[in-house]
């Protein structure tokens, strides 16, 4: 549709009472800068969490889709292994000092591959799409729902026990 989420994180996903994933939090939600380029609207703007923005982000750089598909597969990485894929560091950070993510155990080599690529903070990249087609069911060329879900399901059960324990400690 255009729209890059730009704060894309546990956080800002639920299940709804139909069972399906919802994202929420589209207050630093942009344009796709090619798109608010040619109507000439403003990108500057600066609102994301740093442990899920591309070096791009970080340094300064224009909001794209990239940075939704980093962010993504930090969640992806943080959904299959327990763990931010850079031990809570920034992408800068993660690129100057040259880490790599582990692969986790029993991902297998296709997916891992296209994880790895979303997750390069020194390299290109890759499109979201390559990262669905990275995780779909083999022969289908569809994303395997149950997987999608059970990946959802878990940032939320997550970020939803750490939110209440946040919110009960407050009352």
């Amino acid at each position: 549709k255009g729209v890059v989420h730009a704060d894309f994180k546990p956080a800002n996903v639920i299940i709804n009472e139909a069972g399906q994933p919802r994202i929420l939090d589209f207050g630093v939600a942009r344009m796709s800068y090619t798109l608010a380029q040619s109507q000439g609207w403003q990108t500057g703007f600066n609102g994301y969490t740093p442990t899920y923005a591309t070096v791009s982000r970080l340094k300064g750089g224009a909001v794209s889709v990239a940075d939704d598909t980093y962010a993504i597969a930090c969640v992806i990485y943080e959904l299959l292994t327990g763990q931010h894929p850079y031990g809570r560091r920034t992408a800068l950070e993660a690129c100057e000092a040259k880490l790599k993510p582990r692969r986790p155990k029993g991902l297998e080599s296709k997916s891992w591959r296209a994880l790895a690529k979303a997750l390069d903070t020194a390299g290109p990249g890759i499109s979201l799409a390559e990262l669905c087609e990275a995780f779909a069911e083999p022969g289908s060329g569809t994303p395997i729902p149950a997987l999608a879900t059970t990946i959802v399901f878990t940032a939320l059960l997550s970020a939803g026990l750490f939110n209440w324990q946040a919110v009960d400690r407050w009352l």
